[in-house]
């Protein structure tokens, strides 16, 4: 995950390079982060493989599951399926469909709660980046 987050992080950056510098402030900023943080986590997550890597018996199989795996891999593709419709339809509706659908995916079931986290986002979005600083969204090419 955290290759693919880099790699994703990267594009994404070069990306910005096209756009103007007003505009690319913001995305550059959150891919930035999600760089550093993507590089933190695989630095840690390979201190982790060698040290138990070195205590393991020789005779240690290590299993990889399908439960271990299904929460990455859904991710993965539902922010590939979100990146798709920021496409067709625009970033608002393509996030009014990806916050709740990641919610319940992160066993969040309370509709109120569900509702309210994605208005409350999208509107803060609204009014802090588009109004206050006057960034553009994606507006797709459907809509």
């Amino acid at each position: 995950m955290s290759l693919f987050l880099i790699a994703f992080s990267v594009a994404f950056l070069l990306q910005g390079l096209t756009i103007t510098r007003e505009n690319a402030l913001f995305p550059t900023f959150c891919g930035f982060v999600v760089l550093i943080g993507s590089v933190i986590t695989l630095v840690g997550g390979i201190k982790k493989s060698i040290v138990l890597n070195k205590s393991a018996d020789h005779d240690t199989v290590y299993e990889i599951s399908w439960d271990r795996l299904r929460g990455p891999i859904l991710t993965t593709l539902v922010v590939l399926v979100y990146l798709i419709i920021i496409k067709l339809a625009g970033f608002y509706i393509a996030t009014a469909i990806f916050m709740p659908v990641y919610l319940i995916m992160q066993n969040i079931k309370k509709p109120v709660l569900i509702i309210s986290l994605t208005v409350g986002t999208i509107l803060f979005i609204y009014f802090i980046f588009a109004r206050l600083l006057e960034l553009h969204f994606p507006t797709g090419i459907l809509f």
